[in-house]
C-alpha cells in the first residue's frame, strides 16, 4: 500500500482503550506520555522507515508508539503508593504477583518487537527503551 510518508501518531483514546480506562481523569498524564513517548520513537525508528509510504507499516509504527505509551502509562499506575500493596485479613495476606516495575504489562517490550526491523541501531534502542533488543525484560 502505498502512502504519504509515516508520521508517527499515537491516540490518547487508543491508549486508554489499550489500558481499560475510561472517562477523562488520566487524559493529561495520558497526553504528557504521547509528548514525551512520540519524539524517541521517532528519533529511533530508521530514516528509511519513517520515508516509506506504506501504509501498513505506518499502521504498524503507530500502533507500536500506542504500545509503548499504554505500556509506561500502566507502569506509572503501579508505581503509585498504595497500588501494589496488599491485603491482610487476620493471618491472611494477599499481595499482586511481583511484576517487572519497568513493563508490568509487556507492553513495551511487544512494542520494542514490532519495531526492532525497523529502529537505527536496535541494541542501542533497545537499551533506551529499558528492555533487551531481543523483546525480553531486563
Amino acid at each position: 500500500m502505498v502512502g504519504t510518508p509515516v508520521i508517527v501518531s499515537v491516540s490518547g483514546a487508543r491508549v486508554k482503550e489499550k489500558c481499560g480506562v475510561s472517562g477523562t481523569t488520566y487524559d493529561t498524564v495520558i497526553n504528557n506520555l504521547i509528548g514525551e513517548t512520540v519524539p524517541a520513537v521517532r528519533l529511533l525508528v530508521s530514516e528509511e522507515t519513517l520515508a516509506s509510504e506504506d501504509a501498513d507499516l505506518a499502521a504498524l509504527v503507530n500502533l507500536a508508539a500506542t504500545e509503548w505509551v499504554a505500556g509506561e502509562f500502566i507502569a506509572q499506575r503501579l508505581r503509585e503508593p498504595g497500588v501494589a500493596d496488599g491485603i491482610t485479613v487476620g493471618e491472611l495476606t494477599l499481595r499482586p504477583p511481583a511484576r517487572n516495575l519497568v513493563d508490568p504489562s509487556g507492553l513495551k517490550a511487544q512494542a520494542m518487537a514490532r519495531l526492532l526491523p525497523y529502529l537505527r541501531f536496535p541494541a542501542v534502542a533497545g537499551a533506551a527503551f529499558g528492555v533487551l533488543a531481543g523483546g525480553e525484560d531486563r
